[in-house]
């Protein structure tokens, strides 16, 4: 039985929207997290960015971890040379977050606020972790027979059911929808509250489909193959096809349950 979405959710949980925003470059992954007003780097903050992973701890809130995509044919042929990301010349930050940007994001991408219309104080402007993460140079193999192109999770042919024989993998491993149940969290999250975050798919952002579709960059919420951008839509023709057809399903069973109910 599939307990979670995505591989990195825990059992039981069901995350549509994730808690930073990512871009993956070609030399580099940038990523962003908004961190609590209060947060001192020195004393609540400790970020981990290993060769297999990274963990950002901030104390009394939270801890993530987070697993980079692994071709595990590349691993095998380098051995202790494999490197997802550079450690030695990955680095990470913490600065301001403007008034302005947060007030965006929160009209444009954000999701509706429970306290309702009612709700008009702004809030404290936070602070921002911003983390970047390098990614090695392409290896002689990679330079003489792949065109330089880093044989990363971006250039991988999927081989899940999910997307099978497409190109793109989410830069972290834990963000893959591996069984494909997106579309069915999306169609139930619209059918009950009239709105839905949508996050692209690793293939569709690798061939460009997400920018068509509009779930691009918007207030420093990026996207990339690793995910961890999106958008919220209220309207449901913006809904991807399969979350429309899944939506429809719901509807209909709605509607013949309430007729069972009154027969």
């Amino acid at each position: 039985m599939c307990c979670c979405v995505v591989q990195g959710d825990s059992h039981g949980a069901r995350c549509l929207q994730q808690p930073y925003s990512l871009l993956q470059l070609h030399h580099e992954v940038q990523i962003e997290l908004p961190l609590p007003f209060w947060v001192i780097p020195e004393e609540d903050l400790e970020v981990t960015v290993t060769d297999t992973g990274m963990t950002v701890t901030v104390d009394g809130v939270m801890q993530l971890e987070r697993r980079y995509w692994r071709n595990d044919e590349q691993a095998a042929k380098q051995g202790s040379g494999y490197k997802a990301v550079d450690t030695a010349t990955s680095s990470w930050c913490v600065f301001d977050q403007q008034q302005q940007q947060q007030q965006h994001m929160a009209s444009k991408n954000s999701l509706p606020s429970a306290a309702g219309p009612a709700a008009t104080r702004s809030p404290r402007p936070g602070k921002i972790l911003s983390i970047s993460l390098a990614l090695p140079e392409p290896t002689l193999e990679e330079i003489q027979y792949k065109k330089g192109v880093r044989q990363n999770n971006a250039a991988a042919t999927r081989g899940c059911p999910h997307g099978y024989d497409k190109k793109g993998y989410a830069f972290f491993s834990d963000d893959e929808d591996e069984f494909g149940l997106g579309p069915v969290l999306q169609a139930l999250m619209f059918h009950e509250t009239g709105y839905s975050w949508i996050t692209p798919k690793p293939w569709e952002v690798a061939t460009g489909a997400a920018a068509v579709a509009g779930i691009g960059f918007s207030a420093g919420v990026g996207v990339g193959c690793g995910l961890g951008g999106g958008r919220c839509v209220r309207e449901e023709s913006g809904l991807p096809g399969d979350a429309q057809k899944h939506l429809k399903w719901l509807r209909a069973a709605k509607d013949s349950g309430s007729c069972m109910a009154e027969e």
